[in-house]
């Protein structure tokens, strides 16, 4: 697993296209780690919780591809298209139905309250569900609007057969692992120690082990 972290001073790692080889950006190292993990699950349904700055095509679309379902946020300006109209006959058949600015789903459709069990209580929460497309997302998405206490908080999934709850309760645990993860850095120096290469984790001699963290932040 060591091996696909990506070097900033010495990358190792190439990709080959029809147009050539090119580096390995971030998003080919991110992807190639979970399909990794999920060779060694036996190839098992398996769903990816990762936070708005994974939400875009780089990410979604080869998980996707592989049946691997993500869950994660969209920022408050995102858009999503309904299915087109039926095809009338006459112009050009339309590849999209109506736009709509997500954020607004709350004022145009009548929400539904939830009870959910998140952060280790029973909560009661406000929200719009749809199903849409997004930009460049081969199929279609499930997006649940939340009425936030400021602006709406905006979660999707690519697996349309969960509900609206269970996308909110999925998404929310992601938080004991991010506050796992600062606690390794705050108190135990995790983030203090880093390297480029995989020397330094095996330079303690034979008998010392390696652990190897990794953090979807």
């Amino acid at each position: 697993m060591a091996r696909l972290i990506p070097g900033q001073k010495n990358p190792s790692h190439f990709v080959s296209t029809p147009e050539g080889l090119r580096p390995a950006n971030f998003w080919d190292v991110a992807v190639s780690n979970i399909l990794y993990a999920w060779e060694l699950l036996g190839q098992r349904a398996l769903r990816v919780v990762v936070d708005s700055y994974f939400a875009n095509v780089s990410f979604i679309k080869p998980l996707m591809e592989k049946g691997i379902a993500v869950i994660s946020r969209l920022r408050k300006d995102a858009v999503g298209w309904d299915d087109p109209e039926e095809y009338s006959g006459r112009g050009r058949p339309r590849k999209r139905g109506k736009k709509w600015k997500l954020a607004e789903l709350l004022n145009a459709f009548k929400p539904d309250t939830l009870t959910v069990h998140i952060y280790g209580k029973t909560q009661q929460v406000t929200a719009v569900t749809r199903e849409v497309w997004l930009r460049n997302i081969p199929k279609k998405v499930k997006v649940v609007v939340i009425e936030g206490v400021k602006e709406p908080i905006i979660l999707v999934s690519t697996d349309l057969s969960l509900t609206a709850a269970q996308i909110i309760e999925i998404y929310a645990a992601r938080f004991s692992l991010g506050i796992a993860i600062r606690d390794l850095k705050q108190h135990f120096g995790f983030e203090d120690y880093q390297a480029t290469t995989t020397q330094p984790q095996y330079s303690g001699g034979g008998n010392s082990a390696a652990l190897l963290f990794a953090s979807g932040n």
